[in-house]
């Protein structure tokens, strides 16, 4: 709190990760030492320290000095070190302001943002009561912008941000809640040249008789939620492009295949190719999913830090009937077109997956035409081959016919031979013809048979078979009777 005699002239935040407590103690360190502070205050104040709910502001440290006071602020994700400027309450706000600024340059230069990695630094110029023209021109002259314009009311000098048109070196103002200092006004300086969305400094200025309540807490959250989606915003718009690089490549990779099978493809090509085609389909149509997860992330991600940044604004700006918020409408015009990109992004993967899955159908349609085929193709070969096998097998029955026959007549010519040779041929020729003939057609028949039975039961180890034990009866009943024969002609 400023004491009486001296007002609060200037406002000066670091930020830093609120993880990063190394690079906050010795920021804090170096702060400290140049302004005659105690040290170890940062340690004690960071093991003192409980955070409320997220998204709220905490003084966990604060040290009061004869021209400024040193806060040490924990925010939802951020820390930050506050650097209050005072002011003899007679001086003029003019000088002031560059006297401050002087300091806060000064400061900055100590600041080795290598070894102290910084998220983004902000300046408040405070005004007091004083009315929002004179603010503007004042803040103009102090920090050099000759050039600056009201966004509400100027149309030319325009620059591209993501799309939309906003003045080079704008104003833009927004009313407090009337509850706050009992109101007043913020105005948010764009200079010349700036990036509203990524940039080191930001500035504004705050049009308020007690400005205590809006820098302690309500303006760091609001000013470290814009700064949280800044960041936010630029690491998914370069993790977008690099998307947008590979979604291009396997679009022109998928087209490649599409044409090359439906159109221009001129012979045949083999299943192990076009399975490699489905292998590297898979892999691009992998790679969309996981881009697509990417995005989907970046989108909630979006919607996070735009619900955070709602948040902290309605705790700070007015938004009765009346009430003037040209803060919100133009950092909510930003981001609109940022997610609007992300939700078209989306939109072109989900396409981009449907030609990949398409791709991916139409070559796994030719390999199973192909195998179809290459199925028919076997079948008729084997169809062939069975073909030709009945008809090897018919003319080897043809041939094994052949061949008993031949067995039959060799024997019955043998039998004869041999039954004349042992009894004499005038003996045999005074049997009936018919007897002799049956009696030597059965056992050559039996003998033919026999051996044929014979064979079969040596080849399957199996001995009881019928066709076997018939014709060694056949043959024991013809020699039988051939040997009664000839006992009977003799």
């Amino acid at each position: 709190m400023a004491e009486d005699g001296r007002r609060t002239v200037a406002v000066h935040f670091f930020y830093l990760l609120k993880e990063d407590t190394e690079s906050l103690q010795r920021l804090w360190a170096l702060l400290g030492a140049g302004s005659g502070s105690p040290r170890g205050t940062t340690s004690e104040g960071l093991a003192s320290s409980s955070l409320e709910p997220e998204g709220h502001c905490q003084v966990v440290h604060k040290v009061e000095l004869d021209e400024l006071d040193l806060c040490l602020l924990m925010l939802a994700d951020m820390s930050a070190i506050e650097i209050v400027y005072h002011r003899p309450a007679s001086a003029p706000l003019g000088s002031s302001w560059r006297q401050v600024l002087e300091k806060i340059d000064e400061t900055r230069a100590l600041v080795d943002r290598e070894k102290a990695p910084l998220l983004g630094e902000t300046t408040v110029l405070v005004a007091g009561g004083a009315r929002e023209a004179d603010i503007g021109e004042l803040a103009a002259a102090v920090l050099g912008a000759d050039e600056l314009v009201r966004e509400a009311d100027h149309t030319e000098a325009y620059t591209t941000t993501l799309g939309r048109r906003v003045p080079a070196g704008t104003i833009l103002a927004s009313e407090l809640e009337p509850g706050i200092s009992s109101g007043g006004f913020l105005l948010n300086f764009i200079l010349p040249g700036q990036d509203s969305r990524v940039t080191s400094r930001d500035y504004y200025a705050l049009a308020t008789g007690q400005p205590e309540a809006v820098i302690a807490c309500l303006l760091p959250e609001v000013d470290a939620a814009l700064k949280k989606l800044a960041r936010v915003t630029a690491h998914f718009e370069q993790e977008r492009l690099t998307i947008a690089s590979e979604r291009s490549v396997v679009d022109r990779q998928v087209g490649a295949v599409l044409h090359q099978q439906l159109i221009t493809e001129t012979g045949t090509p083999g299943t192990g190719r076009l399975e490699e085609q489905i292998a590297s389909l898979s892999r691009m149509f992998g790679v969309l999913g996981t881009d697509s997860l990417l995005v989907r992330r970046a989108e909630d991600q979006l919607h996070r830090s735009l619900k955070t940044l709602d948040d902290s604004l309605d705790q700070l700006i007015a938004k009765g009937p009346g009430a003037r918020d040209e803060i919100s409408k133009h950092y909510h015009s930003i981001y609109a077109v940022e997610l609007e990109a992300v939700r078209d992004n989306l939109a072109d993967l989900a396409f981009s997956r449907q030609s990949a899955q398409a791709a991916i159908e139409v070559v796994r349609t030719q390999v199973e035409l192909l195998r179809a085929g290459e199925e028919a193709a076997i079948q008729s070969q084997t169809k062939e081959l069975l073909s030709r096998s009945l008809l090897l097998q018919q003319e080897r029955l043809a041939l094994q016919v052949a061949a008993g026959f031949v067995e039959f007549v060799l024997v019955f010519y043998y039998v004869l031979k041999s039954w004349e040779g042992i009894v004499g041929q005038n003996a045999v020729e005074h049997i009936q013809p018919v007897l002799r003939l049956i009696v030597v057609a059965a056992m050559s028949a039996g003998a033919a048979l026999g051996t044929h039975f014979l064979a079969r039961a040596l080849h399957r180890d199996y001995w009881k078979g019928r066709g076997l034990w018939l014709s060694v009866a056949l043959l024991a009943v013809s020699l039988g009777a051939m040997v009664l024969l000839s006992i009977g002609i003799t």
